[in-house]
């Protein structure tokens, strides 16, 4: 039982933090992206 909710927690865990890399990827892509564009 424990050992479970630990699986679920990690896999949301893990999930979340996929998330944020990805939106920081995309943050960086577009700032280099704008940047060649301005100059």
């Amino acid at each position: 039982m424990l050992f479970l909710d630990f699986i679920k927690i990690s896999k949301k865990i893990n999930f979340s933090t996929q998330v944020t890399t990805l939106r920081l990827k995309t943050y960086y892509i577009r700032k280099t992206y704008l940047k060649n564009i301005l100059t």
